[in-house]
């Protein structure tokens, strides 16, 4: 019998401000990158228990909480991340949990920080290091402006040896941000990878505002398998730039064909009331640049 959801058995993901979690929906487990190790994480009680308590198709207290958002969905009729992706294959469990032949379907490593250069609407500050230094202005922000969890880890040298045992049983990683092109830290990591010949059976994934790209990773991205690119437009000309605060349409669409050159690429729009009655010149953006449009956000 298939468990109740296959995430917490083929899923590493990480919170851009650190702590760990079951996907990219889950709230976050109570612990984080900064002292906790990904393979340490990955085989914690917590996760062990999570597990045995989903093949066991125990929803327990802890699995409601921490996967709220699936719950909501499904019983709103919406067909949740956890529905999606109930066919994929897990590996097989030991008897507490946990499991010593991983196979990652994705890895979402987000904690290399907020740093981004656009304020858009539906965005905060901890995405966003342009909106936080906004909002510190304000006196709306308390934290840091930017953050990077990575630089605070207190073993650099065992989330490098586990990702070295990791990645060559992925099949995706993929990096969000922030805005990922403009984080030296994840284009130093990526860099790693390529270097290490840790790239050729992974997909690479950014997610980008498409305002810039990146030479070091247009490079390293030849090693992996595959480049996939998803570019957040949030609509057409004003429309994307009154949403996303700061970019200009027209550099995007240069870089859109830039990126279509070394890689496979979609337009990510997140639809709002400001830009629900855009969606129409939105499709037919993606026919005219011929790349797929994604609108589940």
């Amino acid at each position: 019998m298939k468990p109740w959801c296959t995430e917490p058995f083929d899923v590493l993901e990480n919170k851009v401000w650190g702590n760990w979690g079951l996907c990219c929906r889950s709230k976050p487990l109570t612990y984080s990158a900064k002292d906790v190790a990904p393979l340490d994480h990955f085989n914690s009680d917590t996760m062990k228990r999570i597990r045995k308590d989903m093949s066991n198709h125990n929803i327990t207290d802890e699995i409601k909480t921490l996967c709220e958002k699936c719950l909501i969905h499904e019983k709103m009729g919406v067909t949740s991340r956890r529905q999606q992706r109930l066919d994929l294959p897990v590996p097989e469990i030991d008897s507490d949990g946990a499991i010593k032949d991983f196979a990652f379907e994705t890895i979402e490593i987000k904690f290399f920080g907020n740093l981004c250069n656009l304020k858009c609407k539906m965005c905060s500050g901890m995405y966003s290091s342009s909106i936080a230094a906004d909002e510190k202005k304000k006196g709306e922000w308390t934290g840091p402006t930017y953050f990077n969890i990575y630089e605070q880890m207190q073993d650099k040298d065992q989330f490098y040896s586990d990702m070295s045992k990791i990645l060559p049983f992925t099949k995706k990683i993929k990096f969000t941000g922030g805005e990922p092109t403009m984080n030296k830290s994840i284009v130093d990591f990526i860099t790693w990878i390529s270097d290490n010949n840790l790239s050729s059976n992974t997909i690479l994934k950014i997610i980008t505002n498409g305002t810039r790209t990146s030479a070091e990773i247009n490079k390293a991205s030849k090693k992996f398998k595959s480049f996939e690119v998803g570019v957040s437009v949030d609509g057409t000309f004003e429309i994307d730039e009154y949403q996303r605060v700061g970019t200009v349409f027209d550099d995007v669409l240069q870089n859109i064909k830039i990126y279509k050159t070394i890689a496979d690429v979609y337009l990510g729009p997140v639809i709002t009331a400001l830009n629900v009655g855009n969606v129409p010149e939105l499709a037919r953006l993606g026919k005219m640049l011929n790349v797929g449009v994604d609108f589940s956000s």
